[in-house]
């Protein structure tokens, strides 16, 4: 395969389930360097096949079994990181495959939703195929880099599709490239041409060429937290790629834990037509306790879109009883 079709492929691939994730305003961006030779390029093709050949066996497929995204794998005891929205699921444990349809349990840890970071851990024992982590900051633009991904979900006999572009710019919370990435590639890795680590891909911009990743630096500068299995901050603007998810339309205070507080209704939501208010503690759902902000994701997670729904809420140290009719995430204009 040569390096313009590496380039080309997601054009030719279905869009399928996964979440976007965009609240950043986008870092300038520094002019990209000028066309390189034949010989150059060529002696890229072959640094880019190396780097395939090591770092396919690390990426896999993350479902929960109603949509799915991306992850790669970077320790040997099988620690795997993805972008934070791709683990918004409704169970304990999610489903991770590899490139040979081995499947593997996983259990999701922590997240930082402000800039869309997550960690999960698989459920059997290692070794397991891992890669090595770039330094933060380590990618400039106008720099080569590698994206891969699974696209769709996956697909027996398919490796995960590889797409080649250069980094645009780069700050301390998003790196932005011109890898070709649609649904599915969510939570994917973006690699630099020494096969290190240097982003895991979180939304699409204006058109498929203009996508956003979670830089290394950001996982490492909360590694511990998420280890540890600990959840803060809140999504930003999404853009939907996975339009088939039950909404319910509220953003949720992440840093109590102890409660499911709305922080925010979005408007003309479901929540909203129901009467669901900012400061409101929703206490259950369908009469199933709901005591945290990740389980009220996930009781939501579990219904159909259309579905009624009952919530028991207090405000003011009054119980209310509401009923919402979920709709599809993609019907949802859930920009700041």
């Amino acid at each position: 395969m040569n390096l313009m079709r590496w380039m080309g492929l997601a054009g030719t691939l279905s869009i399928a389930a996964g979440v976007a994730i965009g609240a950043w305003l986008l870092p300038t961006r520094t002019p990209v360097a000028p066309a390189e030779t034949l010989d150059s390029l060529r002696a890229k093709q072959v640094q880019i096949r190396d780097v395939i050949e090591r770092v396919m066996p690390s990426t896999v497929v993350i479902s929960d079994g109603v949509g799915s995204g991306s992850g790669v794998i970077v320790s040997e005891e099988g620690l795997v990181l993805t972008a934070a929205h791709v683990l918004l699921t409704d169970g304990p444990l999610l489903e991770v495959t590899f490139a040979d349809g081995r499947k593997v349990p996983a259990k999701p840890l922590g997240m930082n939703l402000d800039v869309d970071a997550a960690m999960l851990q698989l459920q059997e024992p290692g070794p397991w195929p891992a890669v090595e982590l770039a330094e933060a900051g380590g990618a400039k633009p106008g720099d080569w880099c590698v994206a891969l991904g699974h696209p769709g979900g996956y697909q027996l006999g398919r490796t995960p599709p590889v797409r080649v572009g250069r980094v645009l710019a780069n700050d301390p919370t998003v790196v932005l490239t011109d890898c070709a990435l649609i649904g599915g590639d969510s939570g994917g890795p973006l690699f630099d041409l020494e096969g290190n680590l240097i982003g895991i891909h979180s939304s699409i911009g204006e058109s498929i060429d203009q996508n956003r990743h979670v830089p290394i630096g950001a996982f490492r500068a909360d590694w511990d937290r998420m280890l540890d299995g600990e959840s803060w901050g809140r999504l930003g603007r999404l853009v939907d790629l996975t339009p088939n998810r039950p909404m319910l339309g509220v953003r949720l205070e992440f840093l109590r834990e102890d409660a499911v507080v709305v922080s925010e209704v979005i408007d003309d939501s479901p929540a909203a037509n129901a009467g669901v208010e900012v400061g409101d503690r929703i206490l259950s759902v369908d009469d199933d306790e709901v005591s945290s902000p990740m389980e009220l994701i996930q009781r939501v997670a579990q219904k159909q879109v259309g579905q009624r729904v009952r919530l028991l809420v207090e405000r003011a140290g009054k119980l209310r009883r509401l009923e919402v009719v979920l709709t599809r995430s993609g019907e949802l204009d859930l920009r700041d």
